[in-house]
């Protein structure tokens, strides 16, 4: 027997037990569901029997590989086997929640119309319907990769599953939302978030999808603050209103705070911002106020690629949006020049070089170097602890003794380390300068005139007042 004619016994088998269980059952399950009188359960509702039959029906297209085909029906199937009995029967109604929400809302204030996307997961057809031919996109991407998002790839719109692969598992999708239908949209509009929303137009599905299927409305006049979208489905039941979007400002917005300009890379200064409430956009302005530099959409930042001299610019903006335009920010300034090349650390001394036995002292060096900077100090037995890392250590010295010591600094552009001697004294002795001294010359032909130069001499415990 070929797969067809195994696939044919498999529905009638599912078919016959499908219908021996509806017997067996309170005539409940082929009623109805609550909440659809008025409505003609003849023209909107279906039973698992008309559904495998329709199924089985489906011809395999010309250019699809048989068993391919067949193994997706029988997928379908269980599928729909499974929702049918805990449903009773499949309604046509607008999709709810994640499947058929609209999520991409927007209003363009340039051209006054607000854009959307459809969305009914499962009709992988574009039909405006789920329906058993969904399988057949399936079947003609099938082992298909996603390689961008749903919203702007038609595979990805097949994968259900989100593997990223079209395959047999996202035929379920079809037969979660069966019969689900979009024939139009509602737009609403209300003048706050969470009140009352009001019908001010539709758009109908298009008799003649391609994907992405997109819908635009220009709103009118009379509207409110906000728009939101609903689906409707074929036989007028309500989907889930979209979020809304604000489509009128009655105020303008207040100036953008906490501008900076910063110079990225020669030629190149970086403004930033914190975005004004309800503002659409932003004009920004250097130097000269009565003119705009440059208009910047709904935006925190914007790039200054054209400063024009090694100056320094001030810089300011101002949030607009259909009512009107905010004051200006505080200014900013900018320079515009060569950047200093990076600057490894540089230590020149550490203080103090002394201190008394038993008594906390606290460490600082004198250095320069790019930010950011990591310390590490060794004090060996000259103190407890021992070692630190940071930039200020306190510690406690040890005992009287002489030290060697070092401080270790590094900064992304490099590292160095400073060799220091620490003496630790006795508490209550005074004890004697250091003399260090240096010369110029070292020999020569008599006379010989030598300088001599005492910098480095030190007093251990205090300040040396003669030499």
């Amino acid at each position: 027997m070929n797969a067809r004619g195994i696939f044919g016994v498999f529905l009638a088998i599912l078919a016959a037990s499908w219908l021996i269980a509806a017997l067996s059952c309170s005539h409940k399950n082929s009623a109805t569901p609550a909440g659809t009188s008025g409505i003609d359960s003849a023209e909107i509702s279906t039973g698992l029997d008309d559904a495998l039959g329709e199924l089985a029906a489906l011809e395999t297209p010309a250019w699809a590989d048989d068993a391919l085909l067949e193994r997706l029906k029988s997928a379908l199937a269980s599928a729909l086997v499974a929702k049918f009995a805990t449903e009773g029967r499949a309604i046509s109604k607008a999709p709810i929640g994640v499947a058929g929400k609209v999520a991409d809302l927007s209003f363009n204030p340039g051209g006054g119309t607000v854009t959307w996307s459809y969305r009914n997961t499962g009709d992988y057809d574009l039909s405006g319907e789920v329906s058993i031919a969904d399988i057949t996109p399936i079947a003609m991407h099938y082992l298909a990769k996603v390689e961008t998002g749903m919203e702007s790839d038609y595979v990805g719109w097949l994968d259900f599953d989100g593997n990223r692969e079209v395959g047999i598992p996202d035929v379920t999708a079809i037969a979660l939302w069966y019969l689900n239908s979009v024939a139009v949209y509602e737009i609403l509009t209300g003048d706050a978030l969470g009140g009352e929303f009001v019908k001010i137009g539709e758009a109908e599905y298009p008799t003649e999808p391609a994907f992405p299927v997109r819908f635009s409305f220009a709103v009118p006049e009379e509207a409110a603050s906000y728009v939101a979208v609903r689906p409707l489905g074929a036989d007028g039941s309500q989907g889930e209103m979209s979020e809304p979007v604000r489509v009128k400002h009655f105020t303008a917005p207040p100036p953008p705070a906490y501008l900076t300009a910063s110079q990225d890379a020669p030629g190149k200064i970086i403004l930033t911002w914190v975005k004004s409430q309800d503002a659409t956009g932003y004009k920004i302005y250097r130097d000269i106020l009565n003119t705009p530099l440059a208009y910047a959409g709904d935006v925190d930042y914007w790039e200054d690629l054209d400063v024009p001299d090694f100056e320094y610019h001030v810089y300011r903006v101002k949030a607009v949006n259909p009512a009107g335009e905010s004051d200006f920010s505080q200014p900013a300034t900018g320079l515009q020049g060569e950047l200093p090349p990076p600057a490894p650390p540089q230590i020149t001394g550490v203080v103090p070089v002394s201190g008394v036995e038993g008594k906390s002292v606290v460490f600082n060096a004198e250095l320069t170097g790019d930010l950011p900077l990591a310390y590490l100090w060794y004090f060996g037995e000259a103190a407890e602890p021992y070692a630190s890392t940071d930039k200020s250590p306190s510690v406690t010295l040890g005992a009287r003794g002489t030290y060697d010591c070092s401080l270790m600094v590094n900064n992304p552009y490099g590292v160095q380390v400073f060799d220091f001697t620490l003496s630790v004294l006795r508490d209550g002795i005074n004890p004697p300068p250091v003399a260090v001294f240096t010369a110029n010359k070292t020999e020569g032909t008599m006379p010989l005139a030598v300088t001599f130069n005492p910098a480095a001499s030190f007093d251990p415990d205090g300040t040396i007042v003669k030499y």
